[in-house]
């Protein structure tokens, strides 16, 4: 409780204006972010949603940052900070691919472009299965370390949503409600787009690998 309380009472001096005690409550997650913010861009140009050295991981890091700073006061408070950093880097991440495209930088919109809602979303809403979800989910049969590349290694094969839920999920170790919550799911939703992801995932290593054969 204490460590709650702890927690509670540095979250209200940064809202209250206080940037050194925002860096250190965000550096524990800086690591993870900036892989997150790697694949993200790295994907992206996968799927040609960005061209090559359009944008970078720092670029999209930095933006991140600023807008977690600026928007601090939105967090909602069952939203833990690590799961609002990461849904926070997907969002800013979308507003950045359009700006290139408003721009004319890129080539035509990918078919596996983010839906409009997810780029444009201001807001957080908490799912309705949020406080009552109790079922387990099955491990992943990858490590979290192979999560990402295997991703990349099928670009476009994901619904977007799916591919965020199943990076918060199995590579970031973000719990289903938390995933849930940062991408605009439900949770029931949420862990059918995460077994769908995994599923199609191991579909295609296994097809890749006899033809190899």
């Amino acid at each position: 409780m204490s460590d709650l309380k702890g927690l509670s009472n540095q979250w209200q001096r940064t809202l209250a204006g206080d940037k050194d005690m925002f860096r250190s409550l965000v550096e524990p997650y800086l690591e993870e972010l900036r892989a997150a913010a790697q694949h993200e861009i790295t994907y992206r140009v996968c799927v040609g949603d960005l061209g090559s050295g359009s944008l970078s991981a720092e670029d999209l890091m930095a933006e991140t940052m600023i807008k977690a700073w600026d928007e601090r006061r939105h967090k909602p408070v069952n939203l833990d900070l690590e799961a609002w950093l990461l849904g926070l880097l997907y969002r800013t991440a979308d507003l950045l691919v359009g700006e290139e495209r408003q721009i004319g930088e890129l080539a035509p919109v990918s078919l596996d472009a983010p839906a409009a809602d997810m780029a444009s979303a201001t807001g957080w809403r908490q799912p309705a299965d949020f406080e009552t979800w109790e079922e387990a989910i099955p491990d992943p049969k990858s490590t979290p370390e192979e999560i990402a590349p295997a991703v990349e290694r099928q670009p476009g094969a994901l619904p977007e949503r799916g591919r965020r839920i199943l990076l918060m999920h199995d590579r970031h170790g973000i719990s289903l409600q938390q995933a849930a919550f940062a991408t605009s799911s439900s949770v029931s939703g949420a862990r059918e787009l995460l077994l769908e992801a995994r599923q199609t995932l191991l579909d295609g290593q296994e097809a890749s690998g006899a033809r190899r054969e």
